[in-house]
């Protein structure tokens, strides 16, 4: 594998490891300092959150449907398979979790946690 970073290509499974980590490492600080150092207010949280309309059961319901089936799972460990078989329950409490934190201007931290895997474009491994 050859991983393309700002100095340059690095291959080699500990190079590539290392050039991630250093990437999640920095993003951090980087972004403290183009922000500033300061994290935004409570006050700024919440009304960010409350500009966005109430979401339909129908919006819930059609994103679901709309998911590629897939067996894996998120950080939940709910994967989309389940999701769309479950749809005509999930519909209504989802609907009703998404419209409370975007009335509250409340994210919970839980939500925030992505699986991220790097995935090989071209060339060879």
């Amino acid at each position: 594998w050859i991983l393309d970073t700002t100095n340059g290509p690095v291959s080699g499974i500990t190079y590539i490891v290392e050039s991630f980590n250093s990437h999640f490492i920095n993003i951090g600080e980087d972004t403290l300092k183009s922000t500033n150092g300061l994290p935004p207010t409570q006050e700024n949280q919440e009304a960010k959150l409350t500009l966005f309309p109430p979401v339909t059961e129908n919006e819930v319901s059609s994103i679901i449907k709309s998911m590629k089936p897939s067996t894996s799972a998120g950080i939940d460990e709910v994967s989309t398979r389940v999701m769309k078989f479950c749809e005509g329950e999930l519909r209504r409490p989802l609907t009703s979790i998404i419209n409370k934190s975007l009335a509250q201007g409340i994210f919970p931290a839980k939500m925030k946690i992505a699986k991220v895997y790097p995935l090989h474009k071209k060339g060879s491994k």
